[in-house]
């Protein structure tokens, strides 16, 4: 943090893109600008850069974004000789020679500049509206957003994927708490018991953040500081589909929910399909 941003850009392939080239300020603005703070609201990173004016970056990795941190140019420019035809999408360039460059393999990821939060969530209402923060949630406040008319009457298999609900929880770890606390993707949030609630709110937090602490679930393609993650390692169930439970030996299924895998045991994870 503190930084002062001395050159900034796209790359060609990025403006290829609306997730990058629909800008309400142009990159190049962001010069002599300081990086005053970058916090995290769910899945997206909000960069907040002060100056002359002050701008908003919202930045999401989507499924395949990574940063890269270098401290000399000579680094900054290996990466872009290297990889430059494939995946860099953003470089910024600060006055001490360091640098940060955002590769997007499969290009879900975003970048975007506006000149205040206010007009960032005016083009992205969603980001206003996100949930609970998946890490660090209390009891009483995960039992409310279960109780919420928009919540109650779906499938948790469904429900833990939608971020005004609780933020921060992927396709996998979805899967993975559902297991860890012994309930259905079937089950209707409205219709959990009291000691359902507390085994699924615990698994949450226990999952995101065991995730947090081995770096991350290297399924495919992954790209961070060139260290793997380990969380795929103890997966349980996500990508298991017809493997034995860790649980009961019984073989682990794979279904659609609203367009999305999800995996369980049907056997030790049993509930059915709608009230």
């Amino acid at each position: 943090m503190g930084k002062k941003i001395e050159s900034s850009y796209f790359t060609e392939l990025a403006l290829k893109y609306s997730r990058y080239n629909s800008q309400e300020i142009k990159i190049s603005s962001l010069k002599n600008t300081n990086l005053k703070q970058i916090e995290r609201k769910g899945k997206y990173l909000i960069w907040n850069l002060i100056g002359k004016n002050d701008y908003t970056i919202l930045n999401h990795l989507g499924m395949t974004g990574s940063f890269n941190i270098y401290e000399k140019k000579k680094q900054l420019q290996n990466h872009l000789n290297k990889e430059k035809k494939n995946y860099v999408k953003v470089v910024l360039e600060f006055t001490d020679e360091s640098s940060c460059v955002f590769d997007d393999m499969r290009n879900f990821g975003r970048f975007h500049l506006f000149s205040s939060y206010e007009n960032l969530t005016n083009r992205y209402p969603a980001v206003a509206k996100i949930g609970l923060d998946g890490f660090n949630f209390s009891l009483e406040d995960f039992k409310s957003a279960l109780e919420l008319k928009r919540n109650k009457n779906k499938a948790l298999g469904i429900l833990l994927l939608d971020q005004r609900f609780v933020a921060g929880i992927g396709n996998i770890y979805k899967s993975e708490s559902l297991w860890r606390a012994i309930i259905s993707p079937y089950k209707i949030a409205g219709d959990l018991k009291h000691e359902e609630i507390l085994r699924l709110s615990k698994s949450i937090q226990e999952v995101l953040n065991d995730a947090i602490i081995d770096g991350g679930s290297t399924i495919k393609n992954f790209k961070s500081n060139k260290v793997e993650g380990k969380a795929q390692e103890w997966h349980a169930v996500y990508g298991k589909e017809d493997l034995p439970c860790l649980r009961c030996n019984a073989k682990i299924k794979r279904i659609i929910q609203n367009k999305r895998s999800t995996f369980f045991c049907e056997n030790c994870q049993s509930g059915k399909k709608s009230r």
